[in-house]
């Protein structure tokens, strides 16, 4: 179903935080293709999940697609 979708603007997608959980995010921009910027709600009571960072909610830029910390996938792909 995956290969179906589109990355456009609104879309909700999951984000692989650096402590390895997947944390859902909103696609703000689409450069090229699987190539976004995100809004990721973050729990914020686990600061370790983002170093430095305490808040409920990071924007990340230019992150590309795929199971790895730091990209993001759509949340049926996401095995938690």
């Amino acid at each position: 179903m995956s290969e179906n979708r589109v990355s456009t603007k609104g879309r909700i997608v999951f984000y692989r935080m650096p402590g390895g959980t997947y944390r859902p995010a909103i696609i703000t921009h689409v450069w090229d293709g699987d190539l976004v910027n995100v809004v990721v709600f973050t729990d914020g009571s686990h600061p370790d999940e983002i170093k430095g960072e305490h808040a409920a909610m990071v924007w990340r830029t230019s992150v590309l697609k795929g199971p790895e910390v730091g990209h993001w996938l759509w949340p049926d792909e996401v095995e938690e």
